[in-house]
């Protein structure tokens, strides 16, 4: 489509098409399965993203996607590079199901629930590490977040609301992480305006990294409302050893004292 306005009854996007400039609204939900669209989408029935394929909204000339409705995302991979815009009602709520995928650097101005079997990941899966802005997530349990690290940054969400967290899954991916010159540190993971709850319930899966030497852990800081991933380094074991003879000689040395006073 080119650089013009036009509706259509049913919008079905498959097999790697392409859907370019202008605008495009659609008196059905849009069927979304294995593509890229650049164009502004509009309508009040929503968006489905179905089948195992990747879709990216990337929109040019900064065209919104302000169609109303609820998304769904119930297979493959949605990747928002752009502004998912409108009012972040109930009806509006973006919902990810079993083996889909929500990532991204754009903006999705609605609520989001990561069910079981879900994935959210932000950053752009195409490019650098990234921030994706959404309304307010529940995370259900059994549902997981990805966020790929290096040795000074980390993708990152940024939720207006608050993140409710049931016994969901952090996954740590590895984006240029250097072993031998990690120190102790801390990522922010997520900064929210209206709170974490549900911390307890969250576990922390490092197994795509390697082998590091310190520990990763999880944290919250700024009065519960951003989720850090936290680094805390562990002495080789000579400087281990030479720490507990130290401490021996220490010891010892007092012990002397003790007795030469006596």
């Amino acid at each position: 489509m080119g650089t013009y306005s036009e509706t259509i009854g049913k919008v079905t996007l498959a097999n790697g098409g392409v859907i370019t400039n202008g605008r495009l609204t659609s008196t059905a939900a849009f069927d979304l399965r294995d593509g890229t669209v650049t164009a502004g989408l509009a309508g009040t029935a929503g968006l489905n993203k179905t089948t195992g394929g990747t879709v990216t909204l990337n929109p040019q000339l900064n065209v919104p996607y302000n169609y109303t409705g609820a998304t769904s995302i119930t297979g493959g991979t949605l990747v928002v590079n752009g502004s998912i815009s409108t009012s972040a009602v109930e009806a509006n709520r973006v919902t990810v199901g079993p083996d889909a995928r929500l990532t991204g650097a754009g903006s999705i101005v609605r609520p989001i629930t990561i069910g079981t079997g879900g994935t959210i990941a932000p950053g752009n899966p195409a490019a650098g590490l990234g921030t994706l802005t959404t309304g307010a997530q529940t995370w259900e349990a059994g549902s997981s977040a990805a966020f790929r690290i290096n040795n000074t940054a980390a993708d990152r969400l940024a939720i207006t609301g608050t993140l409710a967290a049931g016994a969901s899954t952090i996954m740590l991916i590895d984006y240029g992480l250097v072993p031998a010159t990690l120190t102790d540190r801390s990522w922010t993971l997520a900064n929210t305006s209206g709170g974490i709850t549900g911390f307890s319930n969250l576990a922390l899966d490092t197994s795509a990294l390697g082998t590091f030497d310190g520990q990763f852990s999880l944290g919250l800081a700024a009065n519960d409302t951003n989720l850090l991933l936290l680094y805390s380094s562990v002495p080789e074991p000579s400087t281990c050893a030479l720490l507990l003879g130290l401490a021996v000689l220490g010891a010892a040395a007092l012990v002397r004292r003790r007795n030469s006073a006596a």
